[in-house]
């Protein structure tokens, strides 16, 4: 019987509505509007495949960039395969598993007076809701709350970057502090090859032991060794001896499973070598260094020191997986969080790629990638105030020059294009530009390769924007760039304005005691 091939439909993303020249959208400014009653000319719609590139969405804070920002992540979600990562600075993205009320859609309207309206598009909430519920998500953060979809956030030792340890350190031992931090690496790398049925068993019998215990032990007792004798040692460990008696095992022919087949290549006392090779130039003063930095990151609470926890670590991937950086205590938390996990994704993409490399072209089922961060200027900036923020940025560097190869696309939000890093701007292929005030910022979004061709009259017109209007510019759009008022966001927003209703009014005076 012949296949049916599957059939696949590319539905538009529905961004915003279509606004009149006085920038009102103009389906609710006829008689009787309502959402679901729409046509599609009434909409600003974008074809999924015009969104494969690097986006960035340009406005002064007030402007609605956030707003923008989640509704594009859930027409991504709801009409494509992509995947979604979050870096959220400002808690936004909390409850972004929740629904609006009902109210959201039966009593929805668009005020011209104030040119202010919260306008979906689907007929009922029941429409979204049913197929929101449908898209896996997972919030990591170091809140309290550890319901689904909330978990805690670790991060393995094994992933974090040299350069945020090697900060307060002289240039010339930067070097062996790399070292230093490669021999812990592969030591975890050990430790994960140790049989799973045997690290519950040595865990209890040498309880205590994560990583950095096994590796201060190491260092320690290997320090007037030679290098056949660190090898023995770390052979002997009682935490790793498990993978060296596996590997023994494979290559005496005891074991013929397909786990057994590989260890016959000495994997585990491969690694054991180039651990101690790393160690040659490393002096006392340099490991004692490490091992106090690393002790002070560890305590953290979001770092996992523990023997094995490496690049595989990660929980099964959500297509919309939120980084709760907010609940990170300090900056540079917030750092080495977002330069691990965004060197995991790159790792995972380019894992996927060369796997899909070795079929056939129509059997490449990847989907892209979306690296979504609010405030940008913080994560990508022009001009870094440190080397662990130069790690940062030479990441999203990395991203935005290789990451289509590889289906990873940047999308970007600020209020100072002036103060992200302009190489990666150079790269971006899609805008939305809201309001914009300040000169300084208007000249650098002019200066955007994005927005070239862009004729001037419409980047004045972003000046007089109320908050929900943008200007999209790039491939998202065919022909001349188009003004839309944004869509309504349906999914809740986890932070909050002040009440203006309660702060700016007169306090009453608490009324005179009677005597």
């Amino acid at each position: 019987m012949r296949e049916v091939p599957e059939t696949r439909v590319e539905v538009p993303l529905v961004l915003g509505w279509r606004i009149s020249k006085d920038l009102h959208p103009q389906y609710w400014l006829e008689p009787g509007p309502g959402p679901g009653r729409q046509t599609p000319e009434d909409l600003v719609r974008v074809p999924p495949s015009r969104m494969a590139c690097h986006m960035g969405i340009l406005a002064q804070s007030g402007a609605g960039k956030s707003f923008l920002l989640g509704r594009m992540i859930e027409e991504l979600l709801l009409e494509t395969r992509a995947r979604c990562v979050v870096f959220d600075s400002n808690g936004d993205f909390l409850r972004v598993h929740e629904v609006k009320p009902e109210t959201l859609w039966t009593e929805c309207q668009y005020d011209s007076r104030t040119g202010l309206g919260r306008l979906p598009h689907e007929a009922r909430r029941e429409s979204f809701e049913r197929r929101w519920r449908r898209v896996s998500t997972r919030i990591r953060t170091m809140r309290d709350e550890m319901e689904a979809p909330y978990e805690r956030l670790r991060i393995p030792w094994t992933s974090i970057s040299p350069d945020f340890l090697a900060e307060e350190l002289e240039p010339k031992w930067r070097s062996e502090l790399h070292l230093c931090h490669r021999f812990v690496q592969l030591i975890a790398q050990i430790g994960h090859d140790v049989p799973s049925g045997v690290q519950p068993l040595t865990r209890r019998l040498h309880p205590g032991r994560g990583l950095l215990d096994v590796a201060e032990e190491l260092l320690r007792h290997g320090r007037n060794l030679n290098e056949q004798e660190r090898i023995q040692l770390i052979q002997s460990h009682p935490r790793l001896r498990g993978a060296f008696d596996d590997a023994q095992r494979a290559a005496s022919g005891e074991d013929t499973s397909i786990v057994g087949r590989l260890y016959r290549n000495s994997k585990v006392v491969r690694l054991a070598e180039e651990a101690v090779r790393a160690l040659r130039h490393v002096s006392p003063d340099v490991e004692r260094f490490y091992l106090n930095v690393a002790r002070e990151r560890g305590d953290s609470g979001f770092i996992d020191t523990e023997l094995g926890a490496g690049q595989d670590h990660s929980l099964p991937e959500g297509r919309l997986d939120v980084i709760d950086l907010a609940s990170l205590p300090d900056r540079r938390s917030r750092l080495m969080a977002v330069n691990a996990l965004l060197r995991w994704e790159w790792h995972q993409s380019t894992r996927r790629w060369e796997k899909a490399l070795k079929g056939p072209a129509e059997g490449d089922r990847r989907a892209p990638t979306f690296i979504v961060v609010d405030e940008a200027h913080i994560l990508v900036p022009s001009a870094p105030r440190s080397r662990t923020e130069e790690a940062i940025r030479e990441e999203f560097r990395t991203i935005a020059a290789e990451g289509r190869k590889f289906g990873m696309f940047l999308v970007l939000a600020t209020q100072r294009p002036d103060k992200v890093d302009p190489y990666v701007l150079s790269e971006f292929e899609n805008m939305a530009v809201m309001r914009i005030g300040a000169s300084a910022v208007r000249r650098a979004v002019e200066s955007l390769p994005a927005l070239d061709g862009v004729p001037p009259r419409l980047l004045e017109k972003c000046v007089e924007f109320g908050p929900g209007r943008a200007l999209l510019a790039g491939r998202w759009v065919e022909g001349e760039p188009r003004f839309m008022y944004c869509a309504a966001r349906r999914t809740v927003e986890g932070g909050r304005d002040l009440r203006a209703d309660w702060w700016a009014t007169m306090p009453q005076e608490a009324p005179e005691a009677v005597a």
